[in-house]
């Protein structure tokens, strides 16, 4: 006899898998009015057509970020729309007719939907009213040394001392995400204004590009290491898999790099990024030494090395001058980093927790 404690929890489990299929449909349909030409005609002069479509994303936008008990399910199908929008922004190489869209009024306003839900539940978490009376420039250098020593953490633990091979290779197919992602930031936050802060950021960003020979840049490098370990080096290969706390990063850094207002929150975000950034790797770096993985290990000293710099000039050259430019908004800087800690600590132990919990085989 199936007892009614048992009972509840099978319907929860049907009603779970139920809505799951159905935002899985939708996002297909969003997938084909992303390729389908003439997008904003056609819904013009056939409206029906999203009248669905929209339904469903009302629907998960007051689950994700208008309800008292955040649905996941919800926020996650909502991370895969937007990155599904946002990456029209960046050229992939692929086919031309792909990009037919990327100007889409009606994409734009999807966005738009999800963002500013997605933005006025993020904000609530942050006391953005107090932010606005610290001392801007001591309060980054205050926290950038905190959060740059801070290196032992149950994560940092588990990465050093308890991740098996099996659960490495599965951090290496999120990692390989949310590299590329990491350093479309940057190309993107390139203003073409000439002042020194610019001046900064470009030499930052060609220090990788503009080496002799492709074989030496990142990109390259990165895909060579994950070929070494017969991982896929496409830098979406793995998109199935990235938990929804990963995307957020990835749509955050479309969302400050699109709008110049956002340019102090972003570059305080960029300070925060690079710091956590270069202490992530270094227990990667760990990681792969006790696992005896000599393939990932080069690639991450080298990475390790690099982001030493990046980090310092990122703070000193870029944010410290921009207090001073902005003294009335400066404060933005401090929103950027908090709001970026914020959500790469969730993807952090998101990610920590898929490889702990998922099935060995996941990556293959």
């Amino acid at each position: 006899m199936i007892s009614r404690k048992n009972g509840y929890k099978s319907k929860a489990r049907i009603k779970k898998q139920i809505l799951a299929r159905k935002y899985n449909q939708t996002e297909q349909q969003l997938n084909a009015l992303i390729k389908l030409e003439e997008l904003d005609e056609r819904i013009q002069a056939q409206p029906w057509m999203v009248s669905e479509f929209e339904q469903v994303l009302e629907h998960a936008i007051a689950a994700a970020y208008q309800s008292t008990t955040s649905c996941a399910l919800a926020q996650h199908f909502l991370q895969r729309l937007l990155y599904r929008i946002n990456r029209l922004k960046l050229f992939w190489y692929d086919n031309l007719r792909h990009y037919a869209n990327e100007r889409s009024i009606y994409l734009h306003l999807c966005r738009e939907k999800i963002e500013t839900a997605w933005q006025q539940w993020e904000l609530a978490n942050i006391d953005v009213l107090e932010l606005q009376t610290l001392d801007v420039q001591k309060s980054l250098l205050v926290w950038a040394n905190s959060d740059r020593d801070l290196c032992e953490t149950a994560q940092a633990r588990y990465l050093q001392q308890k991740m098996t091979d099996a659960e490495y290779y599965k951090l290496l197919a999120i990692a390989s995400f949310e590299t590329v992602q990491a350093r479309n930031k940057v190309f993107r936050t390139l203003t073409n204004a000439v002042n020194e802060v610019e001046s900064t950021l470009t030499q930052l960003l060609l220090k990788d590009y503009s080496r002799s020979y492709f074989s030496t840049q990142h990109s390259t490098l990165l895909a060579q290491m994950l070929n070494e370990l017969q991982l896929d080096s496409l830098p979406e290969a793995y998109f199935k898999i990235i938990p929804y706390e990963v995307l957020v990063c990835a749509n955050y850094n479309f969302l400050l790099t699109d709008c110049k207002r956002l340019f102090l929150r972003c570059i305080g975000g960029l300070v925060y990024s690079e710091i956590a950034k270069s202490t992530m790797y270094k227990h990667y770096l760990v990681a792969a030494q006790q696992l005896g993985l000599s393939a990932t290990k080069s690639y991450w000293e080298q990475y390790v090395t690099e982001d030493e710099c990046y980090k310092h000039r990122m703070l000193e050259e870029v944010a410290l001058p921009l207090v001073e430019k902005y003294p009335a908004s400066a404060w933005e800087l401090l929103l950027g980093y908090a709001q970026q800690k914020q959500i790469h600590q969730r993807a952090s132990a998101a990610t920590i927790k898929f490889c702990r919990e998922s099935s060995n085989d996941v990556v293959y």
